[in-house]
């Protein structure tokens, strides 16, 4: 196929940016995350309780590859013992209104919305 009648949105450089986005997003915990961070900064321990079935470890490695990718911010305050907040960066804000965008897309068209273990729909 000729390159210059491809569609601009369907060019290797938008897929492959869409793709490391969606992966990033793919972690079962990530969304969760956005959205407790999105009212504000969050202690350790208030994520935790807001992510029920969360263990330790993993909230501190999904923390870390979320802090790594520049969407969230880890803030280390000199007290004893060391209290640690966490909040969303300039760029997790942004990710956070694409999830909000993509919320309001699915209300709108989704009549019917897999459960998350993909066994039932849930109905609205």
């Amino acid at each position: 196929m000729d390159r210059k009648n491809k569609s601009p949105h369907t060019n290797n450089d938008s897929r492959d940016l869409a793709i490391v986005a969606i992966s990033l997003l793919a972690g079962k915990w990530t969304v969760g995350i956005i959205l407790a961070l999105a009212d504000g900064k969050q202690r350790f321990a208030a994520l935790q309780r807001c992510l029920r079935g969360i263990s330790h470890h993993v909230l501190t490695k999904e923390l870390k590859r979320l802090q790594a990718h520049g969407v969230i911010f880890r803030t280390v305050h000199p007290t004893t013992p060391p209290s640690v907040e966490y909040e969303l960066t300039n760029s997790g804000a942004a990710l956070y209104v694409v999830l909000h965008a993509a919320s309001e897309w699915a209300m709108r068209y989704l009549d019917k919305t897999p459960s998350l273990d993909g066994n039932q729909e849930i109905t609205r």
